[in-house]
C-alpha cells in the first residue's frame, strides 16, 4: 500500500528526532567527560558503576514521559469522507478513509453501525498486527475488537455505508427574483455550494451555516468547476 502514509495524523506517533538527538547529546556529555572529571576530582571514580546506569535510566524515563505527554492517553483520528445523497429516495452512500492512533488501545475496540462495511488498509500485504481479528455483532451494530487497533500504531480503515437519510438541501426555483432560494438542512456548514437550474444556468454560494437560507448568485460554469476542484 504505497499510499498508507498519505493519510497519517501529523505529529502523532512519530519519533521525537530533534528532542532525542538533543537529549542523547546532553547525556553523552554529562555521563562521559563531565561525570568522569567530577568523580575524578573527588576521587570517587568507582561510582561510575552506578552513575552511568542511573543516568541511562533517567534518559529512558524522560523519553517515555515525553512521548506520554505529547501523544496523551486517548485515541486520535483523521477522517476524509465522500457522501452521495439522493434526496428523492432519501438514500445516502458514503465512503470514508479513517486513520486512528491510540496511545493505549481501548479494550472495547471500535463501534460501527451494522449496515457499514469496514476493512483495514494495511502497509504490508500480510500485516495483521501480529494477532487474529475479532468482531462482535451486537443488537445495535458491530464492534471491532482485537487485531484492529493496536497501541501506539497507526491503523487505517476504508468505511463504506449505504443507509436511509433525512438530511437534505431544500432548493426552491422561481420565475421571479430571487430565482433560487436554498435552505441548508444538511446538519453541517456548507463551505461551497454549486447549483444548476432547470435552464442549465449555474449559481454558487459559500459559507452557508446550518439551517440558514441563502440566495445563490449567478456563476459561470468554468468558475464553479474551478472552485470545486480547488476545494477538493
Amino acid at each position: 500500500n504505497d499510499g498508507f502514509w498519505n493519510w497519517h495524523i501529523a505529529g502523532v506517533g512519530a519519533a521525537p528526532v530533534f528532542s532525542f538527538v538533543l537529549l542523547a547529546t546532553m547525556f553523552a556529555i554529562a555521563i562521559g567527560p563531565l561525570n568522569y572529571l567530577f568523580l575524578g576530582r573527588i576521587r570517587r571514580l568507582s561510582l561510575l558503576l552506578f552513575t552511568v546506569p542511573l543516568g541511562a535510566l533517567l534518559v529512558t524515563l524522560s523519553l517515555f514521559f515525553y512521548a506520554l505527554v505529547t501523544d496523551g492517553l486517548g485515541v486520535r483520528s483523521r477522517v476524509r469522507s465522500y457522501t452521495s445523497l439522493d434526496q428523492r429516495s432519501g438514500q445516502m452512500v458514503s465512503w470514508s478513509r479513517q486513520t486512528y492512533f491510540a496511545s493505549v488501545a481501548p479494550s472495547r475496540g471500535l463501534k460501527y453501525p451494522a449496515d457499514t462495511l469496514v476493512f483495514p488498509l494495511v502497509l504490508k500485504q500480510n500485516d495483521r498486527g501480529g494477532t487474529s481479528r475479532a468482531i462482535d455483532w451486537e443488537p445495535d451494530g458491530q464492534r471491532l475488537k482485537s487485531g484492529f487497533l493496536s497501541s501506539r500504531a497507526l491503523s487505517q480503515f476504508m468505511v463504506v455505508r449505504s443507509a436511509k437519510s433525512d438530511t437534505r438541501l431544500e432548493v426552491v426555483e422561481q420565475k421571479s427574483a430571487p430565482h433560487l432560494q436554498v435552505r441548508n438542512t444538511l446538519g453541517t456548514k456548507v463551505t461551497l455550494l454549486v447549483l444548476r437550474d432547470s435552464q442549465g444556468n449555474y449559481f454558487a454560494a459559500d459559507n452557508l451555516p446550518q439551517d440558514a437560507t441563502a440566495e445563490p448568485a449567478p456563476a459561470k460554469a468554468e468558475d464553479a468547476r474551478t472552485a470545486l476542484t480547488k476545494l477538493i
